[in-house]
């Protein structure tokens, strides 16, 4: 079994198509459990400085600084206007949540922010995304090597080179 913790960054438009060794493949929708989110988080999402353009959704606290949410008004669940779902608690020290609303599982505590509308609806199943994305996970795991994944300054570069059907 593989012990997994990561990231997923989701534009919109994201899909991967998996060869399951047969001669159909299938669509893997990224987007199901969260939304519309630009950034999926299944523990804490901590960040200094900087911002994510579309919805934030993380499973724990969120902890951010000087930090923008939302600016290009990509929330997450379409009509229902999420920028930001946090299954615990929101600490926010200058900064923005826009263009939508937040729901909060814990306590928010937001200095030097404007506070965004906030619903006490969770429209996120953590444990139920949680178990999908490691579900997805192992599964690519499973597969051969296609591409590489190297840094670049302050993320990563992946590089794919068109074969093995993924």
């Amino acid at each position: 079994m593989h012990s997994v913790r990561f990231v997923i960054l989701a534009p919109a438009a994201l899909a991967f198509a998996i060869a399951a060794g047969s001669a159909h493949a299938a669509v893997l929708n990224l987007m199901a459990p969260v939304g519309g989110a630009n950034l999926y988080a299944i523990h804490d999402f901590t960040a200094p400085s900087s911002d994510v353009e579309g919805a934030v959704v993380a499973g724990g606290n969120v902890t951010i600084s000087s930090y923008s949410i939302n600016h290009n008004n990509k929330d997450a669940f379409g009509t229902d206007g999420y920028a930001l779902v946090a299954g615990g608690n929101l600490a926010l020290q200058g900064g923005s949540i826009e263009n939508g609303k937040a729901y909060v599982g814990g306590t928010s505590a937001l200095t030097w922010a404007a506070t965004p509308d906030m619903s006490t609806t969770n429209p996120v199943d953590f444990k139920a995304a949680s178990s999908y994305y490691k579900g997805v996970a192992d599964a690519l795991s499973d597969l051969d090597p296609t591409g590489s994944v190297t840094r670049l300054w302050s993320g990563v570069k992946v590089t794919g080179n068109g074969s093995g059907g993924v």
